[in-house]
């Protein structure tokens, strides 16, 4: 199990896996108005 930034790329790369998109919460971003959750890939090997 891995987890990544869910991009297209990421996507391409682990297609031949399972992977569920979840929310990820980040508190560190230069804007403050962007902070909060973002996608998240999770890929699955089982």
């Amino acid at each position: 199990m891995l987890s990544n930034s869910y991009s297209d790329f990421i996507l391409e790369l682990y297609a031949d896996y399972r992977i569920e998109q979840v929310s990820a919460k980040r508190m560190i971003n230069c804007n403050g108005k962007k902070r909060g959750a973002i996608p998240e890939a999770v890929v699955l090997n089982y």
